[in-house]
């Protein structure tokens, strides 16, 4: 009985240390009435955009940059300009919720920068960008501080899951050490 639940324990810690660890991920809102507005010439169309289009490592890291807590609401936008937009261009639009909006950030081909704005009384806001698309609308409360830190807190990076070497050299001890007992078990049943 005590080589059963040996081997039944053996079977469960291996079974236990391959169990796959699940990273937060940020919390996207794809609720976005599409709108178009005047801009430089031309006119600039805002809808709602892929979220799997963006860098979101470079986004987590942006946001924490920002100083904002690691519960942000995040909106992907398309901003498409028409035929003769000039830039820098100021596009003034409609979002949800002017007050509790945090920050605008637009990938600029290379990395997420934070784009100054202004909340307006009627519930749009106004953005100075030198190129468009895509743009994300992030809601959230300042981070507290995290006591004498020199970095903000904010949407902490989860930690690597898919490294798997010590898992295997753990499983392997455990596979050694399970025919070791069986083999040395087995012996000593023979000389009995």
């Amino acid at each position: 009985m005590k080589k059963v639940l040996t081997i039944a324990a053996v079977l469960v810690m291996i079974l236990a240390l391959s169990l796959s660890a699940f990273a937060a991920e940020l919390s996207y809102s794809v609720s976005y009435g599409d709108q178009t507005v005047a801009v430089n010439g031309g006119t600039v169309t805002v809808s709602s955009a892929d979220k799997n289009a963006t860098n979101e490592d470079a986004l987590l890291d942006a946001i924490e940059q920002a100083g904002i807590a690691a519960d942000a609401k995040v909106v992907v936008l398309d901003f498409a300009p028409s035929a003769g937009v000039t830039f820098p261009a100021v596009v003034t639009f409609a979002v949800d919720d002017v007050n509790a909006l945090s920050a605008i950030l637009h990938w600029n081909g290379t990395a997420w920068e934070t784009i100054s704005f202004t909340k307006n009384a009627d519930g749009t806001v106004s953005a100075t960008f030198n190129s468009l698309s895509p743009v994300a609308l992030v809601y959230g409360a300042a981070a507290a501080p995290a006591g004498p830190a020199t970095t903000p807190a904010g949407p902490q990076r989860s930690p690597q899951t898919g490294y798997n070497t010590v898992l295997w050299i753990i499983m392997a001890a455990a596979m050694v050490s399970l025919a070791g007992y069986c083999f040395v078990s087995a012996r000593k049943e023979t000389q009995e």
